[in-house]
């Protein structure tokens, strides 16, 4: 018999450790349950009942209501995971969910049970249960994430693949490398490393095991890339990138596998190379841009200085490629600059540079020697200057023969200046091209890319300057040249932006508000009555200063950059309103005319006879008021739609006159192809009157020309009486003698207006008549 006292403590020592299995239970998230088989009662521990989330006096404490406290799906499987129990006796193991009955929470529960015996017979089945929710949940994602992953493995084009860092060789991979190549899979027998090293360009072989062994001794997830070439089953190579992460298998193994991405970078790596091209090179010609050639001049001066040798460098200018533009059209045109892009090609060696930098500007580089330190092609006594300038011919000579575009010939040459990187003999090229009879002269050493390139092209403007097709090498007074030539566009443009300033003459002290593009006006009279006629508008340009600076220092420039279409629009403005303004003033104007000068590029454009009505709509003026006078060699250029404008604006009432006649090559046939008013003796003709009785004659034959064909006739250049007393009847005079070109506000018409009646002669013979009958 256990005393009372003993049996106390017994029974507290019981509920101590009850209470210490309810702990563990609540804290575990477990509990216990036993099933008697013979009775079907069913008992839980306290952790059950708060697992469940079910007050013990809500249950029955039988079989079929502990079943019902299953999920409706989970019933029946843990039900026949019971009885098999009960009748063999095999361990149950069952994973079920459940609804809590407090909160209607949905647990995941694994339950396993264990059945026991009395008498060899089954008389219960003891059990456990756990709360694997959070278990379950966690290995859902991680399976969602894995097939997840796979999926992304499986529809990646890139190839990964699982590196042994021991064996230096990939174990697996998610698809076939050979494939990717367009190899049969049978190629990579041997081993997808052997295949893979066996396939890689010659010149990136190196590199792979280099950073491949880079890998060991690499903190676990550093990330190795590298790009190399692998040899396609079509013969060509393909760029990849290859990217390798290192792994650690355990904490103190060290790197013993890397996971890496192979991928096809060949697409990428073919627009990188375009751009990259397309940066430093023209996209019509293929050839250098200024970006590539001052990168390879700067490189050519180095080894220059190395070598004590000199670069030449050779600026060429097309001439007659404004003209193929405007004419023809730019499609032509970009055929044109492909054709000399190939010439030049043709004619330098491999070694130099051709480059375009502009539209019709290219650049050549001439480093006399080849990587045996030799100058091919020239004589072995030719200097590294004489190198230069037998490129330069060369050029010249490939560049003269026509250019045939759509059956059509075009003829281009180019005015090149020549300049070295060190103190240099100076030829000029005569009008053989040679340099031959030229005594040398010398020059200082340039440096720097920048001003090798300034000089040479201040040594071209020098050639365009003495006739075009030709060769200049520079020397120091050239920068004076090219600077005078810079200052003069500077202050054109600055002129053109200055729309207030054209009309304006100086303030009292001389001075302008900037740059001026004004106008002088020539007076023109009749030979035969002495009667005012009309006006020339002649372009004058002064600086800030109001220094003058001529016409033929202008034009040219303005006629090299385009701005002689934004010019020859200003003046015709300023003639236009000019002469408004002067009838406004002096009534008996009302009949003379203005003259203003086009220029070939302003005749080319479409849109030149809207211009012309809109200028003489916002003047008040007719067109009879009005007539453009353009040289022989612009109508030498000019094309069919050229001559459809031109012939539209004298239907309207335009003149239309032939400056400087009789200085150019096709005057007759434009006398025939043309609806002409008046042709203009050139003063060169009329400087040698009356001397020179073979310039009388001309001028006769032309005046008679244009009294046959009903034109007027007006001679330039008058500056004498005896000139004037030696013209033929009929003709109409311009010059010194009668009138200088005038600033507008200076005009003195109480003596112009001091003769007969201003009025308006059609042609020579209407002018006569006039005589005769008065």
């Amino acid at each position: 018999m256990v005393a009372a006292e003993d049996r106390g403590l017994l029974l507290d020592a019981l509920a101590q450790e009850r209470r210490r299995l309810r702990d563990v239970e609540s804290i575990g998230g477990v509990g216990w349950w036993e099933l008697d088989l013979r009775t079907r009662a069913v008992t839980w521990s306290a952790g059950l009942f708060e697992l469940y989330g079910l007050d013990p006096d809500q249950f029955s404490g039988d079989y079929a209501a502990a079943l019902e406290c299953i999920h409706p799906q989970d019933q029946a499987p843990v039900n026949a995971g019971v009885e098999e129990c009960m009748r063999s006796g095999r361990p149950l193991r069952v994973r079920y969910r459940i609804n809590r009955h407090d909160d209607g929470s949905l647990r995941w529960i694994d339950s396993r049970g264990q059945a026991q015996y009395q008498d060899g017979e089954r008389i219960r089945i003891v059990g456990a249960i756990a709360d694997v929710t959070e278990h379950v949940h966690a290995h859902a994602q991680a399976l969602a994430a894995e097939t997840f992953h796979q999926a992304v493995v499986e529809a990646s084009p890139d190839i990964i693949f699982v590196y042994d860092v021991s064996t230096e060789s990939m174990t697996w991979a998610n698809r076939s490398v050979p494939e990717l190549l367009g190899y049969p899979e049978a190629t990579a027998a041997a081993g997808i490393t052997a295949f893979l090293n066996s396939v890689v360009h010659p010149d990136d072989r190196g590199q792979l095991p280099i950073s491949m062994r880079q890998l060991v001794g690499a903190p676990a997830g550093e990330v190795l890339q590298m790009h190399h070439r692998l040899l396609a089953a079509d013969g060509d190579y393909r760029w990849f990138s290859r990217r390798i992460a290192a792994m650690h298998d355990d904490m103190d193994a060290g790197i013993t596998r890397a996971v890496g991405v192979l991928r096809d970078i060949t697409d990428a790596v073919n627009i990188e190379q375009r751009l990259q091209h397309s940066a430093l090179h023209d996209t019509l010609t293929g050839l250098p841009n200024r970006a590539l050639l001052m990168d390879r001049l700067a490189g050519a001066l180095q080894r220059s200085a190395h070598l004590q040798r000199a670069v030449s460098v050779l600026f060429c200018d097309l001439d007659g490629f404004k003209r193929v533009n405007d004419t023809a059209g730019h499609a032509v045109g970009d055929q044109v600059l492909i054709e000399i892009a190939r010439r030049m090609r043709n004619v330098v060696r491999p070694g130099d540079t051709v480059a375009r930098i502009s539209g019709d500007e290219f650049v050549v580089v001439v480093e006399p020697w080849n990587r045996d330190g030799q100058s091919p092609d020239v004589p072995e006594q030719h200097s590294d200057h004489q190198v230069g300038i037998s490129i330069a011919e060369r050029i010249g000579q490939a560049l003269r023969p026509p250019i045939i575009i759509n059956g059509n010939e075009h003829v281009i040459s180019a005015s090149i200046g020549i300049t070295h990187s060190s103190q240099s003999p100076v030829f000029h090229s005569p009008s053989d091209h040679s340099p031959a009879n030229h005594a040398p002269a010398a020059r200082p050493h340039s440096t720097s890319p920048e001003d090798l390139l300034q000089d040479a092209d201040a040594a071209m403007y020098r050639a365009k300057s003495l006739g075009k097709d030709r060769f200049e090498v520079f020397i120091p007074g050239m920068r004076a040249d090219a600077g005078q030539r810079n200052r003069i566009e500077q202050l054109l443009r600055q002129a053109l932006r200055n729309p207030a300033g054209a009309a304006s003459p100086p303030a009292a002290d001389g001075r302008h508000s900037g740059a001026v593009l004004g106008a002088a006006f020539q007076p023109i009279f009749s030979g035969t009555t002495g009667a005012l006629l009309g006006f020339e508008a002649l372009a004058r340009l002064t600086d800030a200063q109001g220094r003058f600076v001529g016409p033929d220092e202008f034009i040219p420039i303005a006629e090299d950059t385009g701005m002689i279409r934004a010019l020859g629009a200003r003046m015709l403005e300023l003639a236009c309103q000019q002469l408004a303004k002067w009838r406004n003033q002096h009534p008996r104007l009302a009949e003379v005319t203005m003259a203003v000068n086009i220029s070939a590029l302003q005749a080319r454009d479409p849109s030149l006879a809207i211009e012309v009505h809109g200028t003489l709509s916002r003047a008040g003026l007719r067109p009879e008021d009005l007539i453009l006078e353009l040289t022989e060699s612009a109508l030498l250029d000019a094309g069919t739609s050229t001559l459809q404008t031109l012939r539209g604006l004298h239907q309207d009432g335009v003149g239309i006159a032939i400056d400087d006649f009789g200085t150019g090559f096709s005057s007759l046939q434009y006398l025939v192809t043309l609806p002409l008013s008046s042709l203009k003796i050139d003063r060169s003709f009329t400087a040698g009157l009356p001397e020179n009785k073979i310039s009388q004659k001309i001028v006769q034959a032309v005046a008679g020309l244009a009294a046959e064909l009903d034109l007027t006739c007006v001679v330039e250049g008058v500056e004498t009486a005896e000139q004037r007393d030696t013209l033929p009847p009929g003709v109409q005079i311009q010059g010194y003698l009668l009138g200088r070109p005038q600033h507008p506000d200076l005009m003195d018409f109480s003596n112009l207006l001091a003769g007969p009646e201003p009025r308006r002669v059609r042609s020579q013979q209407a002018d006569v008549q006039a005589l005769i009958a008065g």
